[in-house]
């Protein structure tokens, strides 16, 4: 799998969007919060893409470190539960 640690949603139409990149993701769930722990996003679609932007207001995010906390279930059984930094660049 590649899941890139760093996206830049600024138009240019490289690395716009924050997702995971894994064929083998049969379900997942994925939380992001910003630094001071507040839930910005949140996804049950294994082909999520975060755009940078605040899930219930619509606003963007600052530029800075995200951390996002995730739940997957592989198509062969395998559970994994993790949480790992993504930074924001504008």
């Amino acid at each position: 799998d590649f899941t890139a640690n760093a996206f830049s949603p600024n138009g240019d139409g490289i690395n716009e969007t924050f997702k995971i990149e894994d064929n083998h993701i049969l379900s997942l769930n994925i939380e992001i919060y910003n630094r001071w722990g507040n839930l910005v996003f949140t996804s049950q679609e294994r082909d999520f893409e975060w755009d940078g932007t605040n899930q219930s207001s619509g606003q963007d995010c600052p530029q800075g470190n995200y951390i996002y906390r995730y739940e997957l279930v592989s198509f062969d059984g395998t559970f994994v539960k993790d949480q790992k930094s993504i930074v924001l660049l504008r």
